[in-house]
């Protein structure tokens, strides 16, 4: 059985809300009489920081299939912030963001101290990844589960 809990937070200016998911596995034991439940933490944390709601919310339905922890920030202010609060293991940034843009998000996260993230960068432009240090993987848009698959699975084990 799955459980998902949901929780909003928001700066209280006008930027659009960031949402936090985090789905926890729960079992029963079959063993005996006595039911017990586990909590199972998922793979990998995944911030996405998108500011398109109906991108964002696609893309972190694809990371859940994929039994990842998701962290949705609409700017890449409230992306940086969201690392603070709970580093992630890999972060998927869109370029073209208000704001700072992707690069700035990136170069910000690859520069905070304890831990490792791994960057995957994500547009409709077409640029050289090798002029964008930090960035090891592109993500294209619009994407597919495929694509989602293709990229971040990898990254997961």
């Amino acid at each position: 059985m799955w459980a998902v809990h949901a929780r909003h937070a928001s700066q209280g200016r006008s930027a659009a809300p960031l949402l936090q998911d985090t789905v926890q596995r729960t079992a029963r034991s079959t063993d005996n009489n006595d039911a017990m439940s586990i909590a199972t933490p998922p793979l990998r944390h995944v911030l996405v920081v998108e500011d398109d709601e109906d991108v964002a919310a696609l893309l972190g339905a694809y990371l859940r299939r994929l039994d990842c922890t998701v962290t949705l920030a609409s700017s890449g202010e409230l992306g940086v912030e969201a690392a603070r609060s709970r580093p992630p293991d890999v972060a998927i940034v869109d370029i073209l963001l208000p704001g700072i843009n992707g690069w700035e998000v990136i170069a910000r996260l690859s520069n905070r101290r304890g831990g490792t993230c791994t960057m995957v960068s994500m547009s409709v432009a077409d640029f050289d990844e090798a002029e964008h240090p930090g960035v090891l993987l592109r993500l294209p848009k619009p994407f597919t589960w495929a694509d989602v698959k293709r990229v971040v699975a990898p990254l997961l084990n």
